[in-house]
């Protein structure tokens, strides 16, 4: 496992992240409407096993997934298109520090997932088993590696799990916002004025991750100094002159 990284982002909706805002709580997911199918299957084996060592038969299980970005990318364009709803997307940035802090004061865990190969698990579950059922909630097979994944899980009889971090919000829990970019540049901007002047500490930002002039303006130079170097280089050829 890697050191705790200090930021945690949870790609969503802008009405999710209106809700958050609103009413400074996070509702968990269920991990049943997951694409990942082994992963709803393996969760509910875990739920099943918990279930059989408990009185109340009926629990359920609710997850919130967050990723940590590796020092070298700061975005992912899978993460937009697997994990938000198009111009209704957003990227939510958590101090992990206050989201660790509100995740305690609950009856949540929160845990980097860990990524192994099935011959990697199997070497591993040699002689006694190192997990616990619930540590199984945090284990995926490799070739899900490149979501970086943290996540929080909650076992309870409710149906609906909501994660308060009212009192965090002032505190600086929620760091930064950032809608998508398939969202209309003049709706970003108002919507941003709107949010900006209730909440103060949190920075709003529209991504450019599919529509990026900075990066555009670099490559125009790069072609221009090309040709440039290439005209010179033309011209400069005994071969070419008269």
């Amino acid at each position: 496992m890697n050191e705790k990284p200090e930021t945690l982002s949870h790609y969503t909706s802008i009405p999710a992240l209106l809700y958050i805002l609103s009413k400074g709580k996070i509702v968990f997911g269920d991990p049943d409407k997951w694409e990942d199918r082994t992963d709803v299957k393996a969760l509910e084996y875990v739920l099943k096993h918990i279930t059989s060592k408990s009185k109340d038969k009926n629990i359920n299980i609710r997850a919130l997934c967050l990723t940590n970005f590796p020092e070298d990318m700061y975005d992912n364009i899978l993460h937009w298109k697997i994990y938000t709803p198009e111009k209704a997307g957003c990227r939510i940035d958590f101090d992990m520090k206050l989201l660790e802090e509100a995740v305690n004061k609950s009856k949540a865990k929160m845990k980097e997932v860990e990524y192994l190969s099935s011959k990697a698990i199997k070497e591993k579950l040699k002689g006694k088993s190192e997990y616990s059922p619930i540590d199984t909630s945090f284990i995926k097979h490799k070739s899900y590696s490149f979501e970086n994944e943290w996540r929080i899980i909650w076992f309870g009889k409710a149906k609906i799990f909501r994660l308060n971090i009212s009192k965090f919000l002032k505190k600086g829990i929620i760091k930064k916002v950032k809608f998508s970019s398939d969202l209309p540049e003049a709706v970003a901007k108002n919507l941003r004025s709107i949010l900006k002047k209730e909440n103060g500490k949190i920075k709003f930002e529209h991504s450019q991750i599919s529509s990026n002039p900075s990066w555009l303006q670099i490559v125009k130079k790069i072609i221009d100094k090309s040709v440039c170097n290439t005209s010179l280089s033309h011209s400069e050829n005994p071969k070419n002159s008269g």
